[in-house]
């Protein structure tokens, strides 16, 4: 992989990133499927309350605190390499790489707890989420782009 400071081009970057997405969400849509088995059946007799609802709702704080900290950096990571009407591409591939760590370390961190608990819920609940997340989120390279002007914003009109 090439260094972040070196890259220059749009198109280079806006592949790099590419790249990245799909690696992440070759993580991250099996998880599902490897947790399952390591789990076993015990989870269909355990009882409502224990500590299954437990596992659930610290995983739903953990994925989305990492989902909210990986949107929120890559956004500041944007406003970090703005430069003119644009995203640097160096700061559009450093972006959406934290957003796609974010994402890996939910997924990862959704299984721990649904190895641990022995509940698979976790990792099939947030699955979907996690995958539909990466599918929004698919690198176009719009923010390396120049933004046009705003509708009445021409001649120095407030809107």
């Amino acid at each position: 992989m090439p260094d972040h400071a070196l890259i220059h081009d749009p198109s280079t970057a806006l592949r790099s990133t590419r790249l990245r997405w799909l690696l992440t969400l070759l993580i991250t849509s099996p998880l599902p499927f490897i947790v399952l088995p390591i789990t076993g059946s015990d989870w269909l007799t355990q009882q409502p309350g224990s500590s299954a609802s437990n596992a659930m709702l610290l995983s739903a704080l953990i994925a989305g605190g990492l989902l909210l900290l990986g949107l929120f950096t890559r956004n500041q990571m944007y406003k970090a390499n703005w430069r003119g009407e644009a995203v640097t591409p160096a700061g559009y591939l450093k972006g959406n790489t934290l957003l796609f760590a974010a994402v890996a370390l939910a997924a990862a961190s959704l299984m721990l707890i649904s190895i641990v608990t022995g509940f698979p819920a976790p990792t099939f609940a947030a699955a979907p989420l996690l995958v539909g997340l990466l599918i929004f989120n698919f690198p176009t390279g719009k923010p390396m782009q120049p933004t046009p002007p705003r509708l009445g914003t021409e001649h120095g009109d407030r809107l």
